[in-house]
């Protein structure tokens, strides 16, 4: 398989077992200028290349026999390339890993290949991706919103690229005084021995996230969270930092802020999905649940809200298959910001999702648990009194709000159906009918009515009486 090109990258050869690497590093590469790209589901196959090809840049698959890889890469070595070649480290433990590569690997990109992490694993293996090529898959990063300070940097110069009008604002100066100057200049107090290791798992993972005091603009050093991550802006690969002041004061005056934000429009109440997301970004959670009791499927649980981080994935909706649920019925509040699985044992929920806080209060109506509020972060909660305190407010407003709504249900119900048998009564039909007319005319389309009518019913009523007659209908 091959795709000619110019000579930016050189001619490519990749060796990877798995057909959905080969693909994602294939599609990757065809974003750049490379010379020919070769790919080979085994090592017959890659020897059929090495040797008779001149590679200048090998991936090869760590999964494969450790003697045929050590094979291809002397096979590399003696046409001419060493020193490019970047390895296919598998999930799993093998006979390779991030801290023992073999001879002749340069770095390593994780299998499954993701594109991004694949051309970031290119550019420091010497081999660049043009600044005018374009993205390379992903989504931007977002940048310049909200509270949070960001930077930009590059990657391999480890210089900032941009800043967000957050980060000027606590840091002074203007954006070309920043601009050029090199990431450490921002003021975080770390060891050197701290940075190379936070630079290690961010070359490795892609993220790193970390907790430091930062130096202020004027005053004492505050308390933040800087998480860093690889991501594309404007079509490039870079670094983006993300500094969130966990002070005290800052936490207190953002759950004040989210505090009022909970109040309800008296008319309408708040908009419980809006509502659950709010509190899902103020206590920075990875996942939030709401459910309640639904009178109408007796009493079975009913999502109200629910809400899941990036690569948590879908939230998983049933809170009966998280083992603490039992106490939640109980009335009894679930408590464990820091280590959830030590307090509460194991738990598939807890176990799948690397769970380290979980809280979970009972939504009470009526004065008696009526369903659950159930909030979960992959790292200790920083603030566990301040994050209780947010949730009992939202475990109150929730509930309230699924009070009233229930009763206006049931309001609306008796006002639209007939007292005795429970049927539409004329309001809604007037209601019904007049939707299917609107609906007919805009779409240029037909209804039909159907009247269904007892024959002989008010004989009943008049020869025997009304209490009768009801008993029929």
């Amino acid at each position: 398989m091959t795709a000619p090109h110019s000579k930016t990258v050189g001619t490519t050869l990749i060796v990877a077992s798995r057909r959905a690497d080969r693909k994602a590093i294939f599609e990757a590469l065809e974003s750049l200028d490379v010379e020919a790209i070769y790919t080979a589901k085994n090592p017959p196959e890659a020897f059929e290349f090495l040797g008779q090809v001149p590679i200048s840049l090998l991936i090869v698959d760590l999964a494969l026999d450790g003697a045929d890889v050590t094979r291809m890469l002397k096979a590399h070595a003696n046409g001419g390339g060493a020193g490019r070649v970047i390895g296919l480290m598998p999930s799993g433990e093998g006979r390779w890993n991030w801290e023992a590569l073999p001879a002749g690997v340069i770095d390593c990109v994780r299998s499954p290949v993701e594109r991004a992490e694949f051309l970031f694993r290119l550019m420091r293996a010497q081999a660049p991706r043009p600044a005018e090529s374009p993205a390379a898959g992903g989504g931007e990063v977002l940048f310049d919103s909200g509270e949070d300070q960001r930077l930009l940097s590059d990657p391999r110069r480890g210089d900032i690229l941009a800043v967000n009008r957050a980060f000027l604002v606590h840091s002074g100066g203007a954006s070309e005084d920043w601009i050029g100057q090199p990431l450490d200049s921002i003021g975080l107090n770390l060891t050197p021995a701290e940075r190379r290791a936070h630079n290690r798992r961010l070359a490795r993972d892609g993220v790193v996230r970390f907790h430091c005091l930062r130096q202020g603009k004027a005053g004492p050093d505050l308390t933040v969270e800087v998480t860093q991550t690889l991501g594309m802006h404007a079509g490039s690969l870079v670094y983006l930092t993300v500094i969130r002041d966990v002070s005290a004061e800052t936490r207190l005056r953002r759950r004040l802020a989210a505090l009022g934000r909970f109040l309800p429009d008296p008319e309408t109440g708040p908009p419980v999905a809006a509502l659950a997301d709010l509190i899902a970004e103020s206590l920075d959670l990875d996942y939030f649940l709401v459910t309640a009791a639904d009178p109408e499927h007796g009493e079975a649980l009913k999502v109200l809200a629910a809400f899941s981080r990036g690569d948590f994935g879908p939230p998983p909706t049933d809170p009966a298959t998280h083992l603490p649920y039992r106490k939640l019925l109980a009335g009894e509040a679930v408590l464990a910001a820091r280590d959830a699985r030590a307090k509460i044992g194991a738990d598939p929920f807890l176990d799948d999702h690397g769970i380290a806080s979980y809280i979970a209060l009972p939504l009470t109506i009526d004065r008696r648990p009526a369903g659950a509020v159930i909030a979960a972060r992959r790292e200790p909660i920083v603030d566990p009194d301040s994050a209780l305190e947010v949730l009992k407010a939202a475990a109150l407003i929730f509930a309230q709000e699924h009070e009233v709504r229930s009763l206006r249900s049931t309001t609306e119900a008796v006002g639209l159906h007939d007292s005795l048998t429970r049927l539409p009564n004329r309001r809604l039909l007037e209601e019904r009918a007049q939707w299917s007319i609107d609906n007919a005319a805009r779409r240029n389309e037909f209804f039909t009515l159907l009247f269904i009518d007892l024959d002989g019913f008010k004989q009943i009523n008049d020869d025997v009486g009304h209490d009768a007659g009801d008993a029929v209908l």
